[in-house]
């Protein structure tokens, strides 16, 4: 982990990274703007999610915000800190690299966790996260078709989270800081985003729903690996679309990528928000 954390620290290393993935993004807008403009607009798109999708979205930030708070370890009173700290975050991933993101969190209360750990948190949340969701999301396709899908691939996530934890946690240093040590908000935080994008897809009134939203949900685990973008824009919807192409036509891949799209940024908007709110009362 220390020759991670050099790796990490390296500018050169950094730059060439951030670099790397903005190209990318960049290159995945552009593919995306060009299959509009070859194909059909998007003027009758009207953004209207259900109440049960707002209610699993902000339940899903929610669970995100506790589970924060957890691994910081803070008190009833330095908690509301944190959890504010971490919900005005959400609004410092938009910013260039997503830089935003690291210094909110890193201005958490210094008896609540140092900043090395918060670092290392926000590692495990932007790629240990994905790695424990993809074997379960894998499995899901195979048993998709299955009458008790939503059993087997509930058991496949929870299987897969308590496996990676047991060999992950071999390290004792690793056990003491990670966000795994709240494994039962992992895999909630897991399950509520496979049941508000399976719901999603659902209320387009898509055929093969489930199928297509283990797909969305794997592009968006997928680019979660591509750091330095903010928030993923462009590479995320860019994958779900290569991997839905011969499935789904392209207006209504567009169509839904965008709905959820906004469906986080508005739920990402509400949480910063609250984060100011909360911020101007603590400090005054």
């Amino acid at each position: 982990m220390n020759k991670l954390f050099n790796l990490l620290n390296d500018q050169r290393f950094q730059y060439k990274l951030r670099l790397f993935n903005i190209v990318i993004a960049i290159v995945s807008i552009g593919y995306i703007v060009r299959l509009v403009k070859q194909q059909t607009s998007l003027d009758n798109f009207q953004f209207k999610p259900d109440l049960n999708e707002i209610i699993l979205t902000l339940l899903i930030y929610a669970t995100f915000g506790s589970m924060w708070v957890r691994f910081s370890k803070g008190d009833n009173n330095k908690g509301i800190s944190v959890f504010a700290n971490w919900a005005l975050s959400n609004l410092g991933k938009y910013s260039p690299a997503g830089i935003g993101l690291i210094t909110i969190r890193l201005n958490q209360d210094e008896k609540n966790g140092n900043s090395k750990k918060v670092i290392f948190g926000l590692l495990e949340e932007q790629f240990l996260l994905p790695l424990v969701a993809l074997p379960g999301l894998v499995i899901g396709m195979r048993v998709v078709d299955n009458e008790y899908f939503v059993v087997l691939y509930a058991l496949a996530q929870i299987a897969a989270v308590l496996l990676f934890k047991k060999f992950y946690f071999i390290n004792n240093k690793i056990k003491k800081v990670s966000l795994l040590n709240q494994q039962k908000l992992v895999i909630l935080i897991i399950l509520l985003t496979q049941l508000l994008i399976s719901l999603i897809f659902y209320n387009f009134q898509v055929e093969d729903y489930l199928l297509l939203a283990l797909y969305y949900t794997i592009s968006s685990n997928i680019a979660l690996f591509f750091v330095g973008v903010p928030a993923g824009i462009g590479i995320r919807e860019t994958i779900f679309i290569f991997l839905t192409t011969s499935q789904i036509n392209f207006i209504d891949q567009l169509e839904i990528v965008i709905h959820i799209r906004l469906l986080f940024i508005s739920a990402e908007v509400f949480f910063g928000f609250l984060g100011i709110i909360l911020k101007s009362r603590i400090n005054k």
